[in-house]
């Protein structure tokens, strides 16, 4: 038997067999190098020589092997072509590429049955970016809350001052309690407060007159002199001590 078709359709079913795969609009158009148009597209289909797999979120097909009791007699004349008829019919037969005659509801069928799986995941995982999306800006919203809130100098204050009574129980730093020691607890209690944060705000209180800085009189005999704070004229400023 002869599937007499056009010789874009010939054409286009050839250079689909060649790549195969399946291909979307954009990439017929880019096989024929022209835009491939409804009616070629339903002249393939009704002779059996393409299949639109899915219709949604865009259309997609593929080109079945040519059944081997059909050849494929090519029209020259494009007044020759058959009429493809505008919208597919429940009742009209599709051939597969293993030769089994469908119904047109019959594949649809077959392709909800095959891609529904993956078309419920994308629903899945875009709902999953969502939620995602919602966590990270309450998480944002949240931050920034939380490091107005904490830089403030009363409330950076009282954080220092839990801190420095912590470190120097019993007074074991004398009063004047390491500046790495009190970063390294600071930075674990308010992790959102950077190192630049931080000495800006030991000198806010140091000008207020709430704390005193003072500098290592040898910075080569303190034990982390890199985390301190060179001031140029002034020193390596390493120790705490608050005011009563």
């Amino acid at each position: 038997m002869s599937l007499k078709i056009s010789k874009d359709a010939f054409n286009l079913w050839k250079l689909m067999k060649q790549k195969g795969g399946t291909f979307d609009n954009n990439n017929l158009k880019a096989l024929l190098q022209k835009t491939v148009s409804k009616k070629l597209k339903d002249e393939l289909i009704e002779n059996g020589l393409m299949i639109m797999v899915t219709n949604k979120p865009r259309q997609i097909f593929e080109a079945p092997e040519l059944p081997g009791d059909k050849n494929i007699e090519v029209l020259e004349s494009a007044k020759k072509q058959p009429r493809a008829s505008k919208k597919p019919s429940t009742s009209s037969k599709s051939i597969t590429g293993k030769g089994i005659i469908m119904s047109f509801s019959e594949i649809m069928e077959q392709v909800s049955k095959y891609c529904q799986p993956y078309f419920d995941r994308i629903e899945t995982i875009m709902n999953e970016l969502i939620d995602l999306k919602k966590k990270i800006s309450n998480f944002s919203s949240n931050q920034t809350h939380i490091k107005t809130i904490n830089n403030h100098p009363d409330n950076f204050y009282k954080k220092l001052k839990l801190v420095y009574d912590r470190l120097n129980q019993g007074g074991i730093f004398g009063g004047e309690v390491p500046i790495p020691e009190i970063w390294k607890e600071i930075n674990l209690s308010l992790p959102e407060m950077d190192w630049e944060s931080f000495k800006n705000m030991l000198f806010s209180l140091e000008d207020d007159r709430i704390i005193d800085l003072h500098i290592a009189n040898d910075p080569k005999l303190v034990k982390y002199p890199e985390k301190g704070i060179d001031i140029s004229n002034r020193g390596l400023i390493y120790y705490i001590s608050l005011r009563n």
